[in-house]
């Protein structure tokens, strides 16, 4: 483990290849505290391992960079090498990942995928409502997983309250 690069990871910036959204602020540090935070409020009873799943999923960007989602599904030879070497980069930054059920895996990236929607509805919601978007079709999914792993309520009611309810 090696707290100066813990504490350097976090200020990889996020969403530098999305031409509408690269200049919100994001930073990894800010993404990985908000994602916590949302799992604390949806989960009945996160794991110690859960948690720390969570606010470290991001850490490998700081050797790896942040691919952007489009990229990766254009391109998944690529992002399968890349997710690899984030991930060496990650533990060799934080230790070993912590060792997760597969509900626990599915709620890292629900969290993952939820603050990113509701950084993009906070930070740049006409990106949000652009239907080339693609924002509109991921919600789809994040509803469905979130239905699934017993939070859909909560979800919805964020995301609607994001949206100032207009829609």
């Amino acid at each position: 483990m090696n707290p100066v690069r813990a504490y350097l990871s976090g200020s990889v910036q996020r969403w530098h290849m999305n031409p509408a959204m690269a200049r919100t602020g994001q930073s990894d540090a800010d993404h990985q505290g908000r994602c916590v935070h949302l799992l604390l409020v949806l989960h009945p009873c996160p794991s110690a391992a859960l948690i720390r799943a969570v606010a470290t999923h991001d850490g490998g960007e700081l050797d790896a960079g942040d691919l952007s989602y489009d990229f990766k599904r254009q391109n998944p030879g690529i992002a399968a090498g890349h997710a690899a070497f984030e991930d060496v980069a990650r533990q060799a930054i934080f230790g070993p990942d912590p060792e997760l059920t597969l509900d626990e895996a599915r709620w890292v990236k629900l969290i993952d995928r939820l603050e990113r929607a509701c950084w993009c509805l906070t930070a740049c919601p006409q990106e949000y409502a652009r239907p080339a978007s693609g924002w509109l079709k991921a919600e789809s999914f994040l509803l469905l997983t979130a239905d699934d792993l017993g939070c859909g309520i909560a979800v919805r009611g964020l995301l609607h309250d994001l949206k100032g309810g207009l829609w």
